[in-house]
């Protein structure tokens, strides 16, 4: 079974960890990648954009972090995509339930989609699945 790689870029720890008990409790072959914020991210896949079994299969982005929120990120990253030598599914998971967050998300071709925290097991695999077709 392939292993999957998943990017958590958001700077609550105590969720990070319920993320990793999560993933874990999952009993699949997944490894987390954990980043505070959203600098921490790009920096990490502009390092390692041409070693492909470092790039995330998925990113989970959380939206109001501090140094680089997830909208910046989103600007940053739609420059640096192109350079990474695998694909990945990018997902805004946020606890925001603000009309415009989930509009503007819906108009951002980059996003495969909006994930309202707080994260499940069904989602995750959600996500594995739309991976795998």
């Amino acid at each position: 079974m392939k292993k999957y790689i998943f990017c958590l870029i958001d700077d609550d720890l105590i969720y990070q960890f319920t993320c990793k008990k999560l993933i874990q409790s999952l009993e699949l072959p997944i490894e987390l990648i954990p980043f505070l914020n959203g600098q921490e991210a790009l920096d990490f896949l502009l390092k390692n954009a041409k070693v492909e079994n470092k790039l995330p299969d998925f990113i989970f982005l959380d939206i109001n972090m501090p140094i680089l929120n997830g909208w910046q990120f989103l600007e940053d990253y739609v420059n640096i995509k192109n350079q990474l030598c695998k694909p990945n599914l990018l997902y805004l998971v946020s606890s925001s339930i603000d009309f415009e967050d989930v509009e503007r998300a819906a108009k951002n071709n980059l996003l495969t989609g909006y994930i309202n925290k707080p994260i499940s097991k069904e989602k995750i695999l959600k996500a594995i699945n739309l991976r795998q077709s």
